[in-house]
Parts: structure tokens; sequence; C-alpha cells
């Protein structure tokens, strides 16, 4: 498949001379043009006798013109084309001798080579070789010059063919330098940007701006990231050059088992083949260790291989980094929960906490009342099963917004952030009774009580100040009976709990 004219990827002072390999080339064919022009009009002195000054001036100034601009905007114009048509025999004719301007010609042809596909390029070709014969003809009759053969010049037309054709081949095989050179640096990004990434929404991110820096690099080809849901498989995101969002795909076009399946062709939908914008073919690949999700490539008229080699790549790194991404929540969840229960641990209780405080809201310290008897009685087995029950109730107990923790042993916390004292011993009250009913422990039967304290979070102190205030309402709890709500006060500064 012959590469495509890559996107313009220039950078600095727009006269200065480019990095990238092809922009540099352009930039270089355009000197070359430039240069030849104003060595040719050194032979045109014999033409500003024959009143050929204005024409010549004319033409050098639309032959120069037309190249600037086809750099400048960095790809093929059509009406830059057919000013090098006109400009040439316009140029050629008042010479006198036509094959002073072949200098120029060969130039332009060389520099038009590296814009654009390659039938634009022989097009471009076919007119500037016809712009020579019909200002060898028309020149003798325009300008008074002495006739020449118009065989002599159509004799030049086959080397002329030659030198387009292996041009055209130098710059195919410099947009595909160009576009792996593109497409190694745009993984190359990736993997440098995924290292520090532990979010998966993150890796995603930069999962998909990768995915449009590949097709950026290979002209023509689009890609969709797929999820199964609901017998379809919907678009995540896509890129490349699409007229409009692709649409959700029947999950009958594709395998049975996503995960496993190798590279295979998929017949598109009409939708789909409207969304593109052409009829392309379309080949899809599993995205690894993500179940379900697979990535469709596209382009017309066929997916070229260095394009399913960067996908390849691409994904790999992607599914490395999810992998990761999954393990590093994975040990923060473990390091923010309660193996026993499920619940909080103290850790995320207290950095909650701590976020909360300047909001304001309640902490509330809940201590099980004779959970000591129970693991006693029925042995520590039956005591964590007890826990694990008590936790969640304690879960179904709280609002929507509240978080349940377990500090640890028998004791629990709420943090509620916001509302009244009314509201906290309105929840606090829920608690006791969630706790104490009846729980049933194999062919046992246990029952505990709670006592709870709750202490208003103060936005000038700390989160262990507010478990303290808590924990020492729920003394005077336990003080006053047992199976009950208090409120912080200062009066439970002097509060102590009976052995």
């Amino acid at each position: 498949m012959t590469a495509a004219e890559p996107p313009r990827t220039t950078s600095g002072a727009p006269w200065s001379r480019p990095d990238a390999l092809v922009e540099r080339t352009r930039w270089l064919f355009g000197l070359c043009v430039l240069a030849s022009l104003l060595l040719t009009i050194g032979a045109a002195a014999p033409a500003l006798a024959r009143g050929g000054a204005l024409p010549l001036a004319v033409a050098s100034a639309a032959i120069a013109a037309s190249a600037v601009v086809r750099y400048r905007r960095g790809r093929a114009v059509v009406a830059c084309d057919v000013v090098d048509v006109v400009a040439l025999a316009a140029f050629t004719a008042p010479l006198g001798v036509p094959a002073a301007a072949f200098g120029l010609a060969f130039p332009m042809l060389w520099s038009r080579s590296v814009y654009g596909g390659g039938r634009g390029v022989a097009l471009h070709a076919t007119g500037v070789g016809a712009a020579l014969l019909a200002a060898t003809l028309a020149g003798p009759h325009l300008f008074g010059t002495a006739p020449v053969h118009a065989a002599a010049v159509a004799g030049t037309l086959p080397v002329m063919a030659v030198t387009v054709a292996v041009a055209r081949h130098l710059a195919s095989q410099l947009f595909g330098r160009e576009q792996s050179r593109r497409r190694d640096g745009a993984l190359a990004t990736l993997g440098t940007q995924l290292l520090g990434l532990t979010d998966r929404d993150a890796v995603l991110r930069r999962a998909g701006e990768a995915w449009a820096a590949v097709c950026a690099a290979t002209p023509g080809l689009r890609v969709v990231v797929l999820a199964e849901a609901d017998g379809l498989l919907v678009p995540l995101g896509h890129a490349g050059p699409f007229r409009s969002d692709p649409p959700p795909l029947p999950r009958s076009s594709f395998p049975g088992d996503l995960a496993v399946s190798p590279e295979y062709p998929v017949s598109p939908t009409a939708e789909l083949t409207g969304a593109a914008g052409v009829r392309a073919a379309w080949s899809c690949l599993p995205m690894p260790g993500v179940p379900g999700t697979v990535v469709l490539m596209g382009a017309a008229p066929a997916v070229p291989s260095e394009g399913v080699v960067a996908a390849r790549s691409l994904l790999n790194q992607v599914s490395l980094a999810l992998r990761g991404a999954e393990a590093h929540e994975e040990v923060r969840t473990r390091a923010l929960t309660d193996a026993l229960t499920g619940l909080a641990n103290r850790a995320a209780f207290t950095s909650a906490l701590d976020a909360q405080r300047p909001s304001g809201g309640w902490a509330l310290f809940v201590d099980l009342d004779d959970f000591k008897r129970v693991n006693d009685r029925l042995g520590h087995a039956a005591g964590d099963e007890l826990l694990t029950e008590v936790a969640a109730r304690l879960s179904a107990a709280v609002r929507e917004g509240d978080l349940c923790a377990r500090l640890g042993g028998d004791e629990f916390a709420v943090l509620m952030p916001d509302g009244d004292e009314a509201d906290a011993r309105a929840l606090g009250q829920r608690l006791v009774e969630a706790v104490s009913r009846p729980v049933l422990l194999g062919e046992d039967t246990a029952w505990v009580g709670a006592s709870v304290g709750a202490a208003r979070l103060e936005p000038g102190g700390s989160p262990s100040a507010t478990l303290r205030r808590a924990d020492a309402a729920m003394y005077a709890a336990k003080a006053a009976g047992k199976n009950r709500v208090d409120v912080s006060s200062p009066a439970h500064d002097e509060v102590t709990v009976p052995a």
C-alpha cells in the first residue's frame, strides 16, 4: 500500500529549516524551485526585446507564489497546480528556446511529488508537459520567436515521466518513514506517560490521545473502541477521520469469545460506513486483559499492516497499565477497608473526618455492649460472625452519604456530613435499635446492645480530638445504663466507665 501524505508537522519560524524529514525535503525542494526560477530568468534576456517582459514577470511571480503557498499549507492545492501549468506556459513561450525552461520544469515536478497522492502528481506532470508543448507551438505566433520542432520537446516527455515516477516512489518511501517515526513517537510517549499512572480513567485518557496520534500518523486509519453491553458493542471512543460518531454494532457480528479471538475481519453496517464517510475494510483486535472490549480498525481499501502493528503495541501497553491500575486500586482498597466486615477502617474514617471538618457534621462512636460475653460463651468465630452481622445492620441504618467504619474490636463509627443535634440523636437511636435485635449464630442466639456517643465536627479541631469527644459521650451513655445515645458536652470529660 502506497504511503499517503502525512500531515504537516513544522514548528518554529515559517521559513526556518524544519526538523521533520518530510517537511525538510519540501523546504529544500521549494528552495530549488525558487533558485531555478532565478537562474532561468538569466536566459530570458532575448525575450525582453520581443515584448516578453510582462509575461515573464507575471509568470515568475505566479510560479514563486505557487511554491510558497503549497509549502506554507503543507498539502497539495489544486489551484496551485493550475497556476503552475499556466504560468510555466507563459514563462516558456517568449524564451525562444523552450529547452531553457526544462531547468525550471524538473524542479517543479520534484517539488510537487512530495505533496498529495499519486494521481494528483501524475495530473500535474501531464499539465507541465502539455504547457511546454503548448508554449513551444505558441511562441512563434505570440512573440515572433524562431520556430522549434515540437518533437524536440516531446522527446523529453518520457524522461519527464520517468523522473516523476522515481520522485514519487522516493516520496512514498519518505512518507512511510515519517509516518513510522510519528507512530513510534506516539507509542514511546504513551509508554512514558503510563509509567506514573495508577488511575484507570487517566490511563484510558492517555490511550485515547495515543489512538489519535497513531491515526494522524497513518492517513485514512479509523479506530473505534467498543465495549459489550445489552447485546451490542457500544463505542467508548474513536479516532481518525470520521464524518460522525460511530454507531453501536450488533454483537452477532463478532465471535463468541472476544477475549481470545485473534485479529479478524468485520463486515461493516451501513451506519458504520456512513459514519466513516467511506466504504472501508474493517479489522477487529481484542483488548488484552479487558474482557468484553475490542478495538475496531478501518481504512480504505484495506487496513494497513503498519497500523495493526502499532495498534497491537498500543493495546499491550494500555492493558499492562490497566492491570497495574487495578492492582494499585486493590492495594489502596485493602489499606482503607476492614478485612472482617468490609467497612471502612480507622485510617479511612480518620481521613474522611479530616476532609469533612471544614464543612461541619457529626461523628458517632458506637461501642457494643456485652460483646465480651458472647465471645467468652460462643468463641471467637461466633464473635466474628456477630461483628459481621452488626456491620451489615449499621450500614443499612445510616443515611445515604454517611460513612460507616469499624475502628477495631467491637468499636464502630459513623461520619454524618450534615444535620443538627436532633438528626445526630435520631441516627444514633436507629443504630442502637439495629444492633439490639437478636442475632442468630448457628444454633445459638446472641444479644448485644450499643452505646453511642455523638460529637460535632469543629472546624478548628483535629480528627483525633473529635473522636475523643465522641468516645467520651459514648462512655457517658454506658455510664447511664448502656444501649442509648448521648451527645458530647464539657461534662463528659468527668465521666468514667464502670468496671
